[in-house]
């Protein structure tokens, strides 16, 4: 008999009908079929150990330790539940199925590969797929009733965008720290995360339906959690993505955030941005989020908040602040000429993708603390992944407080090496203001001191090069 276990969504629209089933045959070898595509980015996580030719998974334990391990997650999660289903095959409830079904297979061409629109051979008994044009293998899965093609190849979805995967992936993954969060909490806080981690949920399957409801921008819930460092903690983000366009030539790495998250605008302006990423700016929720208070209210002409955050924070003034030193930095034609401060134009987002190395914030460089495992694996495996098709430098800046220089050192290293495909071997020890590596293919590495009021004009011009020789 076929063991199967199904993942079953406690918020969503259909919390009786699984929406993810996990099967162990009697071959031993897991497979996975995704019912509610909002549920990709999680599955996408069970998929890291690779997938073999038949599209199915092999897991480094054995099948029954892995279903015993799912059933274990329910104690972690208050939104989700996973439970053993029946011992039988679960068939695909829909006409052509069955249809496909009656004739033992054949021709299936409501689902053409997702990779070269050839038409697959469907078995007529599972809904695994393989293209005999291109040699694909994929899973077809049932969502809002209809057939959508999953690759599962990697455990990424089948599609051409890889930053979309990113946005995806990124939110998918704080949402667990979300509920997790909202586990411990009670009260108006509780209820104001559980608000959250439900639009996180219907995000990741549907952006365009994202809106920030009056719970979500409920100011005194955010007191409340500001008020409890055991909640602050659970939400720092580990997963957050960063400014400007990620598909941009440069990525601009610096040390922290520098907010302020003992105030609750704060805290809230961080935890929801997440959602604005995963609707890409979409106006409307953008509104929703300005209207805390913490920038301006966007007009009719300004460009999306997360692509050009500086439309409604305000042109950098005269002084080296770090925005205006990117900028000078980045552009071969200077710091006005190229960046459309009048809300026109290029705009710094479309050169240059700002990025944190560390989520925790912090006010001052001394109480700045170096980036965590998690975060150097998201921004190692994940971020950098999905951004090498596009980006053609990497600046590095800021060497993080110089009471932590050690781990400061190694982490920048570890994400250093994962751009370049080799060890980095950063050589700083406090006193030299650029390092400069080098790939086959022309991209190049640069760390440097913060670009902040300690950087020469001379540091800038030199970077200036550098970027605009790798990166046209």
């Amino acid at each position: 008999m076929t063991r199967s276990v199904g993942l079953f969504d406690h918020v969503g629209d259909d919390p009786t009908n699984p929406a993810v089933i996990y099967q162990l045959p009697p071959d031993g070898i897991v497979s996975i079929r995704v019912l509610n595509q909002g549920f990709q980015d999680l599955v996408n996580n069970d998929l890291r150990d690779g997938v073999n030719s038949k599209g199915k998974l092999v897991f480094p334990a054995d099948g029954e330790a892995y279903l015993d391990a799912l059933i274990a997650r329910n104690a972690s999660s208050s939104y989700m539940s996973w439970r053993e289903l029946p011992q039988e095959r679960p068939t695909m409830d829909d006409d052509w199925a069955m249809e496909l079904a009656a004739m033992g297979g054949g021709p299936d061409p409501r689902n053409p590969c997702p990779k070269c629109g050839a038409i697959p051979d469907g078995p007529g008994d599972g809904s695994g797929r393989s293209c005999a044009a291109c040699g694909w293998t994929w899973m077809v899965g049932m969502a809002g009733g209809r057939y959508k093609n999953l690759n599962l190849d990697r455990g990424r979805q089948a599609e051409p965008d890889p930053h979309e995967a990113l946005r995806r992936e990124a939110a998918s993954r704080y949402r667990w720290r979300v509920e997790d969060a909202a586990s411990v909490a009670d009260g108006e806080a509780r209820r104001t995360l559980r608000d959250l981690a439900r639009t996180l949920v219907r995000g990741e399957a549907d952006p365009g339906s994202i809106r920030l409801s009056p719970t979500l921008r409920n100011l005194e819930a955010w007191r409340e959690i500001e008020a409890n460092p055991t909640l602050r903690s659970m939400l720092v983000n580990e997963y957050a993505l960063g400014l400007g366009d990620v598909r941009a030539p440069v990525i601009v790495m610096g040390t922290e955030a520098a907010d302020d998250l003992t105030k609750p605008v704060e805290l809230a302006y961080q935890c929801i941005f997440p959602l604005v990423v995963l609707a890409d700016g979409r106006a409307e929720v953008a509104d929703q989020l300005l209207a805390l208070g913490k920038w301006k209210n966007r007009a009719s002409n300004w460009r999306p908040v997360h692509l050009a955050p500086w439309d409604y924070y305000g042109k950098p003034g005269s002084g080296r602040n770090t925005w205006r030193l990117v900028a000078e930095a980045v552009s071969e034609a200077g710091y006005e000429a190229n960046f459309g401060w009048d809300r026109t134009g290029m705009g710094l987002g479309e050169r240059a993708y700002q990025i944190e190395r560390s989520a925790a914030s912090a006010r001052k460089v001394r109480d700045g603390m170096p980036p965590s495992p998690e975060r150097v694996d998201f921004i190692s495996r994940t971020f950098l992944p999905s951004v090498a098709g596009t980006a053609r430098v990497l600046l590095m800046h800021g060497f993080g407080s110089s009471r932590r220089w050690a781990a400061w050192k190694e982490r920048s290293n570890q994400i250093a090496s994962a751009f370049l495909g080799r060890d980095a071997a950063l050589e700083f020890n406090g006193v030299p203001d650029l390092e400069v590596r080098d790939t086959d293919d022309g991209r190049v590495f640069i760390w440097c001191r913060a670009l902040s009021t300690s950087a020469s004009g001379d540091l800038i011009s030199e970077i200036r090069k550098l970027i605009v020789r790798a990166a046209r």
